[in-house]
């Protein structure tokens, strides 16, 4: 495997050793084909993330790759416009009437979340302007994993990432974080399933 691609702003190169650490580290995928580890390393250079630091890695299901950021990523790539004013806490089951349960409140019920809705905010043309998501618990969850033991910050992550799509489409836009892999590997099993009907 040659993979001598440039990786970040001041040239430092993919080599073929740093792509072995990479799919040793689960980071790249084994067989990955070489044309996806370049648009990859091509795709950190621009975002300004680091596969070594696990802000963002590759994943494949079926023949498709998608580029997964944690939320951490997309919090720093939209931190880095110089436009994000804050985010507000995640509201969980909010109702028509407003209301809403804090994490707190539904644990001390013995409730799982139904929804988080998440408020970012971006300054835009000197308004803080907010963005808003609602995202739905049963179309993310696994039932596995940390969906078992941290159920209410992995559906808040999924909230906040739709919240920050909105608000920095121009940043984020065609990412995932790694709390949707649930809804990406069903997403690439549909198209697979398709193309073998």
């Amino acid at each position: 495997m040659s993979a001598q691609v440039v990786l970040s702003q001041n040239s430092t190169e993919l080599t073929d050793e740093m792509v072995g650490t990479l799919i040793q580290a689960g980071v790249i995928p084994q067989n990955t084909p070489i044309a996806q580890i370049k648009v990859f390393a091509q795709f950190c250079k621009d975002k300004g993330l680091s596969p070594f630091a696990k802000e963002v890695y590759l994943l494949g299901f079926g023949g498709v790759y998608s580029r997964i950021v944690g939320i951490d990523g997309f919090r720093k790539i939209a931190a880095r416009t110089g436009q994000l004013a804050g985010c507000d806490d995640a509201k969980f089951d909010l109702k028509s009437d407003g209301t809403w349960f804090t994490a707190s409140e539904l644990i001390e019920k013995k409730q799982l979340p139904k929804t988080a809705t998440v408020t970012v905010y971006r300054n835009v043309g000197g308004l803080r302007v907010p963005f808003t998501h609602t995202a739905v618990f049963s179309e993310f969850t696994t039932g596995k994993q940390k969906w078992l033991s941290m159920p209410f910050q992995m559906i808040a992550k999924c909230g906040e990432a739709f919240a920050i799509r909105k608000g920095f489409s121009d940043e984020v836009s065609g990412l995932s974080i790694d709390e949707e892999i649930g809804a990406i590997s069903d997403r690439s099993e549909e198209r697979r399933v398709g193309k073998e009907c």
